[in-house]
C-alpha cells in the first residue's frame, strides 16, 4: 500500500499537535503547581500575619485592662485616703471644741498651773522668762506666776507677752538668754494628737478591709 503525499501531511500534523498537546499539558501541570505552592505560601503568610495581629490586639487588650485596673486601685486608694482624712479632720474638730470648751470652764485655771509648774521645772537656771499668753488672760498668769515664784530661780524675772490668738489658750514660755522654749498651748496640746487619732482611723480601716 502506497502512502501518499496527504498520508504523511496529516500524519505530521498529528505528531506536531501531539506534542503541541502534551508540551501545554505539562506547562500547564508546572503553572498549576506553581500556583499551588505560591497559594500556599500566600496562605502561610496570611496565616502568619492574623497570628501576629491576634497577638498585638491580644497584648493591647491586656495593657488596657491593665491600666484600667491601675486607675480603678488609683481611684479608691485616694477615695480611702480621702475618706482617713475626713474622719481625722472632724475628730481633731472635736478636740478643738473640747480645748475651746476647756478653756471657759472653771478648770481652766488649773490647766494654767500646771503649766507654770511645767516651766519651773524645765527652766530651773533661767533668770528671765517670757511668757505667751492670750490678752485676756494676762491677770490670771501674773497672780498665779506670783504664787508660784518659790518654785523658780532665786533670781528669776518674767515679762508677759500677747500670744497669737489661735493658741486657743494656755502659755508659751522662752528663755531667750539660754535658748529655751516649751509650748504648753491648747493648740499644741490637740495638734500633739494628730498623729495618734491619724493611726487609730487607718488601724480600724484596715481592720475592716480585713474583713
Amino acid at each position: 500500500m502506497s502512502v501518499t503525499i496527504e498520508d504523511k501531511v496529516e500524519l505530521f500534523s498529528k505528531i506536531i499537535f501531539s506534542n503541541i498537546e502534551a508540551n501545554s499539558s505539562e506547562r500547564r501541570q508546572a503553572l498549576e503547581e506553581k500556583y499551588k505552592a505560591e497559594l500556599a505560601e500566600l496562605e502561610k503568610e496570611v496565616e502568619l500575619k492574623k497570628t501576629d495581629m491576634m497577638k498585638a490586639a491580644s497584648a493591647k487588650a491586656m495593657r488596657e485592662c491593665e491600666r484600667l485596673q491601675a486607675q480603678i486601685k488609683s481611684q479608691e486608694q485616694r477615695k480611702l485616703v480621702e475618706s482617713k482624712q475626713k474622719f481625722v479632720d472632724q475628730v481633731m474638730t472635736m478636740l478643738y471644741g473640747y480645748a475651746a470648751r476647756l478653756a471657759a470652764s472653771k478648770d481652766y485655771e488649773a490647766v494654767l498651773s500646771k503649766a507654770i509648774d511645767n516651766v519651773s521645772e524645765g527652766f530651773k537656771d533661767s533668770r528671765l522668762i517670757h511668757f505667751y499668753v492670750l490678752p485676756n488672760e494676762f491677770d490670771i498668769i501674773e497672780r498665779l506666776l506670783q504664787e508660784n515664784k518659790r518654785k523658780f530661780n532665786p533670781e528669776f524675772k518674767y515679762v508677759i507677752e500677747a500670744a497669737p490668738l489661735n493658741v486657743l489658750g494656755g502659755l508659751i514660755a522662752k528663755d531667750k538668754e539660754n535658748l529655751l522654749e516649751i509650748d504648753l498651748t491648747l493648740k499644741s496640746m490637740v495638734e500633739e494628737h494628730r498623729a495618734t487619732v491619724g493611726a487609730v482611723i487607718i488601724r480600724k480601716f484596715n481592720e475592716v478591709s480585713s474583713v
